[in-house]
């Protein structure tokens, strides 16, 4: 951006190039609902033609294990009026992903995110989300 008055291409050429990696495509969800109550029915067509199919809860943090690069097509249905941004709650329909370093990720932890006030309970939450991402 800030090369761009200096020389027009360069900023094109540096997204276009390997100098940034996707980490991953993000699709999070909106619902005013309780933590572990199912907000989204996910279906997922790999390019192999593989399918599989699952729920996501309110207040979890998904990693699907979509290679970098590869695409995948998903099919969101939302549940009790959660919102994937298709046009209002509980509108779903299909989107085409590429994977990234952390493939695709699924944040249905809501926002803000609520965190444990005991530190300790905290730590493990922090964890266990890390670990979900492959650390």
């Amino acid at each position: 951006g800030a090369a761009a008055p200096i020389n027009p291409y360069l900023s094109v050429q540096v997204l276009e190039s390997s100098a940034f990696l996707s980490l991953a495509t993000v699709i999070t969800p909106i619902a005013n609902t309780r933590p572990g109550t199912p907000i989204l029915r996910l279906h997922v067509t790999y390019e192999s033609g593989d399918e599989t199919s699952f729920d996501i809860k309110q207040g979890t943090l998904e990693a699907l294990p979509i290679p970098m690069g590869e695409a995948a097509r998903l099919r969101l249905q939302p549940l009790h009026r959660s919102d994937v941004g298709m046009g209002g709650p509980g509108r779903g329909g299909s989107v085409r992903v590429v994977g990234g370093m952390l493939g695709v990720v699924i944040d249905a932890r809501g926002r803000p995110i609520h965190l444990p006030r005991d530190p300790s309970r905290r730590q493990d939450l922090y964890k266990k989300w890390l670990w979900t991402l492959g650390g």
